[in-house]
Protein backbone atom coordinates (compact mmCIF):
# COMPACT_ATOMS: atom_id res chain seq x y z
CA UNK A 1 0.00 0.00 0.00
CA UNK A 2 1.30 3.43 -0.93
CA UNK A 3 0.81 6.32 1.47
CA UNK A 4 1.05 9.92 0.40
CA UNK A 5 1.96 12.15 3.31
CA UNK A 6 1.07 15.75 2.58
CA UNK A 7 0.94 19.05 4.42
CA UNK A 8 -2.20 21.14 3.96
CA UNK A 9 -4.15 23.96 5.53
CA UNK A 10 -7.88 23.61 6.19
CA UNK A 11 -8.61 25.69 3.07
CA UNK A 12 -6.40 23.36 0.98
CA UNK A 13 -8.14 20.31 2.48
CA UNK A 14 -11.51 21.81 1.55
CA UNK A 15 -10.31 22.30 -2.04
CA UNK A 16 -8.61 18.91 -2.33
CA UNK A 17 -11.45 16.93 -0.72
CA UNK A 18 -14.54 19.04 -1.46
CA UNK A 19 -17.11 16.34 -0.72
CA UNK A 20 -15.48 15.24 2.51
CA UNK A 21 -16.82 16.49 5.84
CA UNK A 22 -15.22 18.09 8.86
CA UNK A 23 -15.55 15.40 11.56
CA UNK A 24 -17.41 15.92 14.79
CA UNK A 25 -15.27 17.02 17.76
CA UNK A 26 -15.96 13.83 19.72
CA UNK A 27 -16.80 10.50 18.11
CA UNK A 28 -20.23 9.00 18.52
CA UNK A 29 -20.89 5.34 19.31
CA UNK A 30 -23.45 3.92 16.92
CA UNK A 31 -25.29 0.62 16.94
CA UNK A 32 -26.71 -1.44 14.13
CA UNK A 33 -26.72 -4.84 12.51
CA UNK A 34 -23.66 -6.45 10.98
CA UNK A 35 -24.55 -6.83 7.28
CA UNK A 36 -22.47 -10.00 7.00
CA UNK A 37 -23.80 -12.07 9.90
CA UNK A 38 -26.93 -10.21 11.06
CA UNK A 39 -25.57 -9.86 14.59
CA UNK A 40 -25.85 -6.60 16.56
CA UNK A 41 -22.75 -4.44 16.47
CA UNK A 42 -21.42 -1.08 17.68
CA UNK A 43 -18.88 1.20 16.02
CA UNK A 44 -17.34 4.62 16.46
CA UNK A 45 -18.33 7.29 13.96
CA UNK A 46 -16.77 10.69 13.30
CA UNK A 47 -19.55 11.64 10.86
CA UNK A 48 -21.35 14.86 11.81
CA UNK A 49 -25.07 14.85 12.48
CA UNK A 50 -27.19 14.86 9.33
CA UNK A 51 -24.38 13.46 7.19
CA UNK A 52 -25.06 13.53 3.45
CA UNK A 53 -25.65 10.35 1.50
CA UNK A 54 -24.27 9.35 -1.88
CA UNK A 55 -20.98 11.20 -2.07
CA UNK A 56 -19.51 10.72 -5.50
CA UNK A 57 -15.83 11.47 -5.02
CA UNK A 58 -13.38 10.02 -2.55
CA UNK A 59 -10.30 10.82 -4.64
CA UNK A 60 -8.56 14.17 -4.24
CA UNK A 61 -9.83 16.89 -6.56
CA UNK A 62 -7.72 19.07 -8.83
CA UNK A 63 -7.32 22.69 -7.81
CA UNK A 64 -7.51 25.05 -10.80
CA UNK A 65 -4.33 27.06 -11.16
CA UNK A 66 -2.39 25.04 -8.58
CA UNK A 67 1.02 23.96 -9.81
CA UNK A 68 2.81 20.76 -8.96
CA UNK A 69 5.57 20.90 -6.36
CA UNK A 70 8.56 18.58 -6.26
CA UNK A 71 8.25 15.83 -3.65
CA UNK A 72 9.85 16.27 -0.26
CA UNK A 73 12.70 13.77 -0.20
CA UNK A 74 14.89 12.59 2.65
CA UNK A 75 18.40 11.85 1.38
CA UNK A 76 19.06 8.93 3.69
CA UNK A 77 15.78 7.25 2.68
CA UNK A 78 15.52 7.26 -1.13
CA UNK A 79 12.03 7.02 -2.61
CA UNK A 80 11.36 4.81 -5.59
CA UNK A 81 10.42 6.89 -8.67
CA UNK A 82 7.53 4.49 -9.32
CA UNK A 83 6.04 5.39 -5.93
CA UNK A 84 6.33 9.10 -6.70
CA UNK A 85 4.52 8.53 -10.01
CA UNK A 86 1.62 6.97 -8.08
CA UNK A 87 1.04 10.00 -5.86
CA UNK A 88 -2.37 11.43 -6.86
CA UNK A 89 -1.76 14.48 -9.05
CA UNK A 90 -3.85 16.86 -6.89
CA UNK A 91 -1.72 15.99 -3.84
CA UNK A 92 1.39 16.99 -5.77
CA UNK A 93 0.24 20.63 -5.44
CA UNK A 94 1.06 20.70 -1.72
CA UNK A 95 4.25 19.55 0.06
CA UNK A 96 4.16 15.75 -0.20
CA UNK A 97 6.15 12.54 0.23
CA UNK A 98 5.49 8.89 -0.66
CA UNK A 99 6.02 6.00 1.75
CA UNK A 100 5.00 2.36 1.68
CA UNK A 101 3.02 0.56 4.38
CA UNK A 102 2.23 3.54 6.60
CA UNK A 103 -1.27 4.40 7.86
CA UNK A 104 -2.98 6.78 10.25
CA UNK A 105 -2.22 4.33 13.07
CA UNK A 106 1.47 5.09 12.54
CA UNK A 107 0.82 8.85 12.66
CA UNK A 108 -1.10 8.40 15.93
CA UNK A 109 1.85 6.47 17.40
CA UNK A 110 4.24 9.31 16.53
CA UNK A 111 1.87 11.95 17.96
CA UNK A 112 1.40 9.93 21.16
CA UNK A 113 5.19 9.57 21.58
CA UNK A 114 5.44 13.36 21.25
CA UNK A 115 2.79 13.78 23.95
CA UNK A 116 0.32 15.31 21.49
CA UNK A 117 -3.02 13.51 21.51
CA UNK A 118 -4.82 13.19 18.20
CA UNK A 119 -7.78 11.58 19.95
CA UNK A 120 -7.96 9.56 16.73
CA UNK A 121 -9.82 12.48 15.10
CA UNK A 122 -9.32 12.54 11.34
CA UNK A 123 -8.80 15.72 9.31
CA UNK A 124 -11.82 14.89 7.15
CA UNK A 125 -14.32 12.04 6.88
CA UNK A 126 -16.34 10.76 3.92
CA UNK A 127 -20.02 9.83 4.16
CA UNK A 128 -19.09 6.14 3.99
CA UNK A 129 -16.87 6.56 7.07
CA UNK A 130 -13.54 6.64 5.20
CA UNK A 131 -11.11 8.81 7.16
CA UNK A 132 -8.35 11.17 6.11
CA UNK A 133 -6.02 10.79 9.08
CA UNK A 134 -3.62 13.52 10.21
CA UNK A 135 -1.42 14.96 12.90
CA UNK A 136 -2.07 18.57 13.73
CA UNK A 137 0.23 21.57 13.69
CA UNK A 138 1.12 21.08 17.39
CA UNK A 139 2.62 17.66 16.61
CA UNK A 140 4.43 19.09 13.58
CA UNK A 141 5.87 21.91 15.71
CA UNK A 142 7.00 19.38 18.32
CA UNK A 143 8.70 17.28 15.61
CA UNK A 144 10.53 20.29 14.23
CA UNK A 145 11.73 21.28 17.68
CA UNK A 146 13.59 18.00 18.19
CA UNK A 147 17.35 17.87 17.99
CA UNK A 148 18.63 15.18 15.59
CA UNK A 149 19.52 12.84 18.47
CA UNK A 150 16.08 13.29 20.01
CA UNK A 151 14.46 12.54 16.64
CA UNK A 152 16.36 9.24 16.57
CA UNK A 153 15.20 8.47 20.12
CA UNK A 154 11.62 9.26 19.11
CA UNK A 155 11.87 6.88 16.14
CA UNK A 156 13.27 4.15 18.40
CA UNK A 157 10.42 4.70 20.87
CA UNK A 158 7.68 4.48 18.23
CA UNK A 159 9.35 1.45 16.62
CA UNK A 160 8.56 -0.44 19.81
CA UNK A 161 4.85 0.34 19.64
CA UNK A 162 2.26 -2.13 18.38
CA UNK A 163 1.74 0.01 15.26
CA UNK A 164 5.33 -0.50 14.10
CA UNK A 165 5.94 -3.95 15.56
CA UNK A 166 9.64 -3.29 16.08
CA UNK A 167 10.30 -2.02 12.55
CA UNK A 168 12.97 0.53 13.44
CA UNK A 169 13.77 1.39 9.80
CA UNK A 170 10.12 2.20 9.03
CA UNK A 171 9.83 4.34 12.18
CA UNK A 172 13.02 6.27 11.34
CA UNK A 173 11.86 6.82 7.77
CA UNK A 174 8.44 8.10 8.89
CA UNK A 175 9.87 10.47 11.52
CA UNK A 176 12.44 11.82 9.02
CA UNK A 177 9.73 12.29 6.37
CA UNK A 178 7.39 14.05 8.80
CA UNK A 179 10.18 16.41 9.86
CA UNK A 180 11.08 17.14 6.22
CA UNK A 181 7.42 17.84 5.38
CA UNK A 182 7.11 20.10 8.40
CA UNK A 183 10.11 22.13 7.24
CA UNK A 184 8.66 22.44 3.71
CA UNK A 185 5.18 23.48 4.84
CA UNK A 186 3.96 26.88 6.01
CA UNK A 187 3.05 27.25 9.70
CA UNK A 188 -0.43 26.14 10.70
CA UNK A 189 -0.64 23.20 8.35
CA UNK A 190 -1.34 19.67 9.41
CA UNK A 191 0.25 16.60 7.94
CA UNK A 192 -2.28 14.19 6.49
CA UNK A 193 -2.06 10.72 5.02
CA UNK A 194 -3.84 9.45 1.92
CA UNK A 195 -3.51 5.72 1.25
CA UNK A 196 -3.95 3.91 -2.04
CA UNK A 197 -3.74 0.13 -2.49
Amino acid sequence: MLATLFAATDAELDALFPEWLVPRAVPETRTGTNPFDGEPMTWTSWLPDGEPQGMSGLDPASRPGARELPPVLVDEYPTDATDLDQVPVPLRTVPHAALRDVTGVHLDAVAAALGVSTNGRPARVAADGTQLDAIDSAATTALLGLEPGAAGALAAAVAGTEAFGGDDAQARRLVASLRALGRAAPPGTRICIHCTP
